[in-house]
């Protein structure tokens, strides 16, 4: 083998090496993006690790807030010139400008970093950085700096290197972001969950209680033994309240539908109402097939309980018509009563999910409708009752 074949062989080796330890970084990289759904522990634990793999010195990650505006997000071994946070970083850069612009948005770019240009202070021979554009689906995310005391030793294939870290950056920022999203509207969703079981539950039953308390102060002095009977209910109440209301916070089956199915729990709940109130009441069940799933069932006889309260507090009706019927493709409950009604005849629940009424208990019923994909409708015209029509798919 010829000298000249000999260092063809050695530069080709030199070269191969080269890729693989590219390849193997890039891998290393992934990983640590990879670890955490956290975005500061992400890019905190990532930077460092880019910036001794690339053998560099040092390393600062903006980002984009939702004011589009830059800010730190982590840094790494920063010259004294530059401690964060401190005057260096009080305005607007070279590599801010450019990335806004559109000018970063293709590769790593070579840029002469204005903040180390103008700060006081031992710069540790810093001068230029590599800056890369973060991008994930066109949308400008933040911008990696990375820095060395010898800028030239950037070649085309560290710059090509850097991009494609940039990219990992962006695709993982995107991802952290969208489970921070993700947890938000859970939250959201767990606060108006357990809004809707207080208001259906605690604020029903307390009602009710304090109904039994009247009463037995009315009787107290009358009839001491209808009194104490009144309490003994206004007891037994309580306790069932503080039941479901544990139940509420586990996101359990309603007490009642954990000891038997939706057509007979409605049976209780309507002979209870009775009782308690004077109100007539008249069910009736349309209903064949297997039981409905516990969503289904939960709904229903919250969306019942909240209708029957309307009917205490507001409607000063003598009677109530509740109707349960399964069909093919839909299970819908009607109820009607023969109270003093209110202007409305509205939908309260449909596809766009916008609420169209005002008051917690029908934002309620609306709420458990459409997260089934249902629709409740209210018709009532003064002096002529209340109708609720609730029907929901299979």
């Amino acid at each position: 083998m010829s000298n000249r074949q000999r260092n063809e062989q050695r530069r080709d080796e030199k070269q191969r090496d080269r890729q693989i330890y590219y390849f193997a970084t890039l891998k290393q990289i992934a990983e640590t993006l990879n670890k955490t759904a956290d975005l500061r522990e992400t890019v905190e634990s990532t930077l460092p690790l880019v910036v001794e793999l690339l053998s560099l010195h040092t390393g600062w990650l903006f980002l984009l807030d939702e004011d589009h505006k830059f800010y730190v997000a982590t840094h790494h071994n920063l010259p004294p010139a530059m401690a964060f946070p401190g005057p260096p970083w009080c305005d607007a850069c070279t590599c801010q400008r450019l990335a806004l612009e559109g000018e970063l948005h293709t590769a790593a770019q070579v840029v002469e970093c204005s903040r180390l240009h103008s700060a006081p202070g031992d710069r540790q021979d810093l001068t230029y950085h590599a800056s890369i554009s973060l991008i994930e689906n066109d949308q400008l995310m933040g911008i990696l700096n990375v820095a060395t005391s010898q800028w030239d030793l950037f070649t085309p294939q560290d710059l090509h290197i850097l991009t494609a870290v940039g990219y990992q950056f962006a695709t993982a920022i995107k991802r952290t972001q969208l489970a921070e999203q993700t947890t938000r509207i859970a939250l959201v969703e767990e606060r108006n969950r357990l809004a809707r079981e207080v208001h259906d539950t605690l604020a029903q039953e307390l009602a009710g209680i304090a109904l039994q308390l009247e009463a037995a102060d009315v009787l107290l002095e009358t009839a001491p033994e209808r009194a104490r009977g009144r309490i003994q209910q206004a007891l037994a109440r309580t306790r069932e309240s503080l039941l479901e209301a544990r139940r509420s916070v586990l996101d359990l089956r309603s007490g009642p539908l954990e000891r038997q199915a939706l057509p007979q729990v409605l049976v209780e709940l309507l002979e209870r109402f009775t009782s308690e109130t004077g109100v007539q009441t008249t069910y009736e069940v349309l209903f064949d097939g297997p039981r409905l799933p516990a969503s289904y069932e939960q709904a229903l006889y919250r969306i019942t309980q909240e209708g029957l309260a309307n009917v205490r507090q507001h409607a000063k009706a003598s009677k109530v018509t509740v109707t349960l019927q399964r069909t093919d493709h839909h299970i819908c409950l009607h109820m009607e009563d023969d109270g003093r009604g209110f202007e409305s005849d509205t939908t309260l629940a449909h596809p766009t999910g916008q609420h169209t009424t005002q008051g917690f208990g029908l934002i309620s019923m609306q709420e458990r409708a459409y997260m089934l994909g249902g629709s409740i409708r209210v018709s009532s015209c003064s002096g002529s009752g209340t109708h609720i029509d609730v029907r929901i798919p299979l």
